[in-house]
């Protein structure tokens, strides 16, 4: 029996970082991106999590993650890999990547608390900052929203678009 989606998985897994296999790895993540199978949400989350994994390889998962329907009881996992590469990544564009990934995942529990607090971090990379406040930005204006969002109109460089954001969700009331 062919099995399109371990096929892609297991090449994948055989293709080395250098040269033309570095196409390869990224060739099959975006193979798989155009599957809908739950086994490639569980692959993308372990090969964007791996910071040993090949990095464009990484953002290109990342990419997808923000674009997919994913299944309710996988949001949690998304969520919480995305926050790991954040913390603890040294590669300043898978972060800034998983910083905007997070925006499809906005809604699930501590998503925001994760993109405040990146935006909030002045040591922070500002092109992750930037893409955080993206992913506040992209939320419904609940009290946590809201919250987040006045938090980030303390910070001088995100004042002026976060008292946008804030003006716009009041309108919306």
């Amino acid at each position: 029996m062919n099995d399109p989606v371990e096929e892609l998985i297991t090449r994948y897994r055989s293709a080395i970082f250098t040269g033309q296999e570095s196409t390869a790895k990224i060739d099959n993540v975006l193979e798989l991106a155009r599957l809908r199978d739950l086994r490639v949400v569980r692959f993308f989350i372990e090969i964007a999590g791996n910071s040993n994994e090949y990095d464009l390889a990484r953002i290109e998962a990342l990419k997808a993650l923000e674009l997919r329907k994913v299944e309710p009881n996988e949001k949690d996992d998304v969520v919480r890999m995305i926050g790991r590469v954040l913390q603890q990544d040294n590669d300043d564009d898978v972060r800034s990547y998983a910083a905007r990934a997070l925006a499809g995942y906005i809604e699930v529990s501590g998503a925001l608390d994760i993109a405040a607090e990146r935006v909030l971090d002045p040591d922070e990379d500002d092109d992750v900052r930037h893409n955080a406040f993206f992913a506040i930005e992209r939320s419904k204006p609940t009290l946590q929203a809201i919250a987040a969002m006045e938090r980030c109109s303390n910070e001088a460089k995100f004042r002026e678009g976060a008292i946008r954001v804030l003006h716009s969700w009041s309108q919306r009331g």
